[in-house]
């Protein structure tokens, strides 16, 4: 059985630890729960193959910012980048900050891009109020557009509040780093 070591980053309160909850236990944290640093296993099983995954969530505040988050950062199979999509500002985080970091410190590992709370992209009250500011929430072509940018393995958007597309999230991370460790196998294979 494969271990793999996923490190979700991103602004407070875009979603992380929710994401990770909704994959756990099947439903949406009805508190909310600040955080320092935890970790999480659990198993899934991805294309015919299970898998244990060790969930790394993050606590942006800054305080415990890139002092305390780079000396977890060792290992890490694949990076899950989040943003709100009813929060511009993070979604401009993950350009002008996430992805920096991540390539700074790890510049070979994964790194997959995460639209989270998709569910209030139409919702009245949270459009409004965006719109109040002038500003929208992130379009997923806004967001695929940005991964392709950062070159992240793939875009991904969810609901952590109706579950929807949170299985999908982490079996995309599996897959890439599952596809890259194939072919870092075959790559060094030498024929003589």
């Amino acid at each position: 059985m494969v271990t793999i070591k996923v490190m979700l980053l991103g602004n407070e309160l875009v979603g992380k630890t929710s994401l990770i909850v909704c994959l756990t236990t099947g439903t949406f944290p009805r508190d909310s729960v600040p955080t320092v640093f935890d970790t999480v296993s659990t198993q899934i099983t991805v294309d015919e193959r299970m898998v244990i995954l060790n969930l790394w969530d993050t606590a942006p505040q800054e305080e415990h910012r890139l002092s305390i988050r780079q000396f977890y950062y060792p290992q890490t199979d694949i990076f899950i980048i989040c943003f709100s999509i009813c929060d511009p500002g993070s979604f401009d985080y993950v350009w002008n900050d996430w992805y920096p970091e991540v390539k700074r410190h790890c510049p070979n590992v994964p790194v997959l891009l995460v639209g989270t709370k998709k569910d209030l992209r139409h919702d009245p009250t949270t459009v409004l109020s965006l719109l109040k500011r002038e500003l929208a929430p992130v379009s997923y072509q806004q967001g695929a557009s940005l991964a392709r940018k950062i070159k992240a393995v793939k875009y991904v958007e969810c609901s952590a509040l109706l579950c929807e597309n949170v299985v999908d999230v982490f079996e995309e991370a599996t897959r890439a780093v599952l596809h890259k460790k194939h072919k870092k196998r075959t790559r060094s294979c030498v024929l003589t």
